[in-house]
């Protein structure tokens, strides 16, 4: 369920600087993996969530990981964890070999070298969002093909966002196969993606509407969402996995179109701060 808490606690001071509750908390889990946060790392965090929590977004939010910290070890730590795993955990070992990571600069982010995944432990069909009540957001750095996140059952329903490196297209689809918004026209591949449903499903990249579908939903899968891929049958999702660089993902309950606007500008401004910004 969500966080009953949320914005309960008053901030706390830190060297001088006022955090909120939440920014201390993810700060304390990524150095619990045995990294750091730079300071204008804890900055940045801190201005994104005061941001999203004076827009009213913070409790559509239900999970969040924004890549972050000093070694890629910290991006098993969500920054926003309502539902879900207490940790976001990877199929194979964070070694070079598996996992290429930098917190800041051009392509900043995180990259799988191969078809290791990151699973977030939020089973796709979670009480907490509804059928008609659901959003996933990724934010891409790198132009790669094949699927940055969702979740499939056979015979049931699916959630992922496709993208078609080839035909320079982009796919969102959300549980029925007829309820999808097939290959929309997207040369770069870049930015901020976000699916939304409440009756209809709504395409957004970079804050602006890109296309809809009004068709029935029918079900969502069963199966737990990852990024970097999705899960088909508890299983990573066969030869789908990407090799884009990922700079933040995000779940939770639907957004308006109004809200997915509002939310692009603190996550720009985060990854603007980190000099990572498409």
């Amino acid at each position: 369920m969500p966080n009953p808490v949320v914005n309960r606690r008053a901030p706390i001071a830190r060297s001088g600087f006022t955090y909120d509750s939440e920014v201390l908390d993810w700060i304390t889990r990524v150095e619990g993996f045995g990294s750091s946060v730079p300071q204008a790392t804890k900055d940045a965090a801190n201005t994104f969530m005061v941001t999203i929590k004076a827009l009213g977004l913070r409790s559509k939010i239900l999970r969040m990981g924004v890549y972050a910290g000093a070694t890629k070890a910290a991006c098993q730590a969500p920054f926003i964890r309502d539902v879900g795993a207490a940790a976001d955990t990877f199929t194979a070992a964070i070694t070079a070999a598996t996992w290429i990571y930098s917190e800041t600069g051009a392509g900043g982010g995180l990259k799988s070298t191969g078809s290791d995944i990151l699973n977030t432990g939020v089973a796709a069909d979670n009480a907490s969002m509804g059928l008609e009540n659901y959003h996933i957001g990724v934010y891409k750095t790198t132009k790669n093909a094949n699927i940055s996140m969702g979740a499939g059952t056979t015979g049931v329903g699916v959630v992922y966002f496709f993208f078609d490196t080839a035909a320079d297209k982009a796919y969102y689809t959300m549980f029925s196969s007829t309820n999808d918004i097939p290959l929309i026209a997207d040369a770069g591949q870049i930015g901020h993606y976000v699916a939304s449903r409440n009756g209809t499903l709504t395409a957004f990249k970079n804050g602006s509407s890109v296309g809809s579908n009004a068709t029935p939903a029918g079900a969502r899968p069963s199966g737990e969402i990852l990024v970097h891929n999705a899960s088909l049958n508890g299983n990573p999702w066969p030869s789908s996995a990407t090799q884009s660089v990922m700079a933040c993902y995000h779940l939770g309950t639907f957004l308006t179109s109004g809200e997915v606007a509002s939310l692009y500008t603190p996550i720009q401004a985060f990854q603007t701060a980190l000099t990572r910004n498409v």
